[in-house]
């Protein structure tokens, strides 16, 4: 947990070379790293992807994908975010100042639109749920509750005994 929110606090949207928001690519990686990281378990257990985004897709595929989470036993618990009328984006200079907002090749100031409709359907195709936030943010109490509705499993717990030779001392 200490090392995600290191990298969660250190991360910002200019580290991504290519920027906007492929679903289904997220979805991807997201569903082969629970299906590797799992062990033998996973393919027995109920997993589930929290998908916080605005719904805004530019690599299409989305729909696929899910069906695919589905097929894998993954639902998806989708936390839309973002304003459907769109919201600026603003940016920052190198000492973190507000530096305008972003524009497009032509000089539009870019606005960036929520497609809540994709969250529900992401949760639809997968048998999840859209967990709404706003502004007194995520009801944290119930994404725990659809967590615990997807089924609880027992991991597998692994020890490892590292011995020391001591045997030296009472033999000196």
């Amino acid at each position: 947990h200490a090392t995600a929110r290191l990298f969660l606090g250190q991360a910002e949207p200019d580290m991504i070379t290519v920027q906007g928001t492929g679903i289904a690519q997220a979805l991807a990686t997201a569903r082969e790293l629970l299906a590797r990281g799992g062990g033998a378990a996973a393919m027995t257990a109920r997993r589930a992807i929290i998908l916080v985004s605005d719904g805004e897709d530019f690599g299409g595929g989305w729909e696929e994908e899910a069906r695919r989470c589905r097929e894998a036993d993954v639902a998806i618990l989708a936390v839309p975010v973002g304003e459907s009328r769109g919201g600026l984006l603003p940016l920052r200079d190198a000492a973190g100042r507000a530096a305008g907002f972003l524009k497009d090749d032509a000089g539009q100031v870019v606005l960036s639109r929520a497609d809540p409709g994709v969250m529900e359907q992401l949760a639809r195709i997968t048998d999840g749920v859209v967990l709404p936030s706003g502004p007194a943010g995520l009801d944290v109490s119930r994404l725990r509750n659809e967590v615990v509705r997807l089924g609880e499993r027992d991991l597998v717990e692994r020890r490892i005994a590292a011995y020391a030779e001591r045997f030296i001392w009472p033999l000196g």
